[in-house]
């Protein structure tokens, strides 16, 4: 499921925003700056794969 089809409060981007930088996990602010997945995969997804 692609990040765009989440509830708009579990979206990395929008959490940021609602949150500030506290409120989000390094995982999400990576995902934020990588802005786009690939095939099967979210941005998040690639994010924690780099954080591990």
């Amino acid at each position: 499921m692609q990040i765009k089809e989440w509830p708009e409060g579990d979206r990395p981007r929008e959490k940021f925003l609602q949150k500030g930088s506290y409120g989000v996990t390094d995982a999400e602010l990576l995902a934020i700056i990588i802005s786009k997945g690939v095939k099967n995969k979210t941005a998040l997804d690639l994010a924690k794969e780099i954080l591990n």
